[in-house]
């Protein structure tokens, strides 16, 4: 009997962090949110303020929780399994996301020739998982990835000139857009932005009792909006983050066409 218990208690799932994925709901949201227009406005359909006013904070907020989180994540990850498991997970991860990365290269070269994908936010997050991954447990590191960052970003003139980097990697960088992409996400100031989620999750969260806690008990007192039904919808929205913007994209597009062209054969745009 005791056995058995012992084996039913090694299936149950770890509990997950409930902030975590509360947070990630909320970009998810306002990822749809921007993602309406800004699809409305590539496709030709007509013209909406994607990069400035409430659109731009709506996409910026968006993009920073998902950023910050994938640095939070992987120092949840590398507490929870040995040095071994921790690797091979990240390393299928990485996979993963970049054949997704791929395959919206690919897809928006075939749709938006001229501003296709070349490094966006996929391409970012599977290079930034790969760089981070290796001193996930480091404070000292990350604030000094974080340093180094905000340095470049106020330098890149000087660290162009000095560096004569390829124009790719001026790209990737971000040191100057040499190319024009629909979806672009430097590694500065990016970088620095995913190193921060690092940061935090070393000082906000320790795996003990076989389990990843908070740090500050404080904290604690969290968990009393985690039952509410809003905040269930945010966290499985979260939970599922990366099926959502893996599909979003697609289903929004096919929407969209299939609305405006409808719309301009009942209502030809000339009449």
């Amino acid at each position: 009997m005791q056995h058995e218990q012992k084996i039913k208690l090694s299936k149950e799932k770890p509990k997950r962090i409930f902030e975590i994925d509360l947070l990630k709901g909320i970009a998810v949201i306002f990822m749809v949110i921007f993602h309406i227009p800004y699809l409305y406005t590539m496709m030709g359909y007509g013209y909406q303020p994607i990069q400035d006013g409430i659109l731009l904070y709506i996409a910026r907020i968006s993009e920073f929780l998902f950023i910050t989180n994938v640095g939070v994540n992987l120092t949840l990850s590398r507490r929870k399994n040995t040095k071994k498991q921790f690797i091979k997970k990240q390393f299928l991860r990485i996979f993963k996301i970049a054949m997704l990365a791929l395959f919206f290269t690919v897809s928006t070269f075939i749709l938006f020739p001229k501003i296709y994908v070349k490094f966006g936010i996929l391409h970012f997050i599977a290079t930034s998982i790969f760089l981070l991954m290796w001193v996930s447990k480091s404070i000292i590191c990350n604030i000094f990835i974080i340093f180094l960052v905000v340095c470049v970003r106020f330098n890149k003139i000087l660290v162009k000139e000095t560096l004569q980097l390829p124009r790719i990697l001026n790209f990737i960088f971000g040191l100057f857009p040499e190319y024009s992409s629909m979806d672009h996400f430097p590694l500065v100031p990016w970088f620095g932005v995913a190193a921060l989620g690092v940061l935090i999750g070393n000082i906000l969260y320790k795996y003990k009792n076989n389990k990843i806690e908070r740090r500050f008990k404080k904290m604690n007192k969290l968990e009393k909006f985690s039952e509410n039904s809003f905040s269930r919808y945010l966290q499985y929205l979260g939970k599922h983050s990366f099926s959502i913007y893996a599909v979003h994209f697609v289903i929004l597009y096919i929407l969209i066409k299939v609305l405006m062209d409808t719309v301009h054969k009942i209502c030809p745009p000339d009449l």
